[in-house]
């Protein structure tokens, strides 16, 4: 992002016949563990900061957006600002969120071995 790796962000590429994920390395390589079909893919990076808890202490990525998501509801009831123990979102949601990612990848029929993907923060 912004030219700099992002260590320990989920990459997903998804079809409607394919989904696969896989989390980067320090240097912001990734592999995913399955072979892709070839075909369009949505692509989103996620990757989760702050808050009390780590992904690696059992929660997995859907748990923390769920935390999320329920504490800025709360917050816009009025309940107050969102816990500081749920960890908020690095990745802009042009990237990160399913619905809103711009990120899209043609695998051609012949494969490849590499997917470079350009984040910025702005």
């Amino acid at each position: 992002m912004d030219g700099e790796p992002v260590e320990g962000a989920t990459v997903t590429f998804t079809s409607a016949e394919f989904h696969a994920s896989a989390r980067t390395r320090k240097d912001g390589h990734y592999e995913l563990t399955q072979d892709a079909i070839p075909g369009q893919y949505s692509v989103t990076v996620r990757k989760f900061t702050g808050g009390t808890f780590e992904v690696t202490e059992g929660m997995d990525e859907g748990q923390f957006e769920a935390m999320e998501l329920a504490a800025q509801e709360s917050a816009k009831r009025g309940g107050g600002a969102p816990s500081k123990d749920v960890p908020t979102q690095l990745i802009p949601a042009q990237f990160s969120d399913p619905a809103q990612t711009t990120l899209k990848y043609t695998l051609p029929q012949k494969g490849s071995i590499e997917a470079n993907l350009r984040l910025t923060s702005k």
